[in-house]
């Protein structure tokens, strides 16, 4: 199947060789993909920070120079938290499965670089979620995941190959 020349091809045809046109045009969706990912992690930083202040911060503050106050609710914060990311996973993203990074693996390995932005992008509004409530997670692997899938999405909006999609999808995953 023959491709119709992009603007960017027409632009460089006559002054730059194909090879070398390829491989500056990949590496400048590399770099848009690593910026935008750099920039969604350090959101979901920011929303983490503040939001462990906002709610822990609450529940349990320092009483003296030496000792914690402790207050009662601070130990069902974990179980909200939980209750919140499950309902947000059940409304937003109902097939939503496995871990992030496993379905950023299928996706290299089986979907041609093709991951859906939808469910990584749940996960990690959940995830804040219940790190904001004290749960026991991480942000590396939602974080990994949704930058992955803006990469797939870089991918899927340019026209791109398999291959091309699948370098998008890990330079978006090492970005995150």
């Amino acid at each position: 199947m023959k491709r119709t020349p992009t603007v960017w091809h027409r632009l460089l045809a006559d002054r730059i060789p194909r090879p070398a046109a390829k491989w500056s045009r990949m590496f400048l969706l590399a770099t848009l993909v690593g910026v935008v990912c750099g920039s969604v992690s350090a959101v979901l930083e920011w929303a983490l920070h503040h939001g462990v202040g906002a709610v822990v911060g609450r529940y349990a503050h320092l009483g003296s120079a030496t000792a914690w106050e402790f207050k009662w609710g601070v130990l069902l914060l974990p179980a909200l938290g939980g209750l919140i990311s499950g309902l947000v996973v059940h409304w937003f993203c109902r097939d939503s499965r496995g871990h992030g990074t496993d379905e950023l693996i299928r996706a290299f390995h089986r979907n041609l670089g093709n991951l859906p932005l939808r469910g990584p992008a749940t996960k990690a509004v959940a995830n804040v979620a219940v790190l904001s409530c004290g749960g026991s997670t991480g942000p590396e692997g939602p974080v990994a995941a949704l930058s992955a899938a803006i990469g797939s999405a870089f991918g899927r909006v340019f026209p791109t190959t398999a291959h091309e999609r699948r370098v998008l999808l890990v330079a978006g995953c090492a970005a995150g």
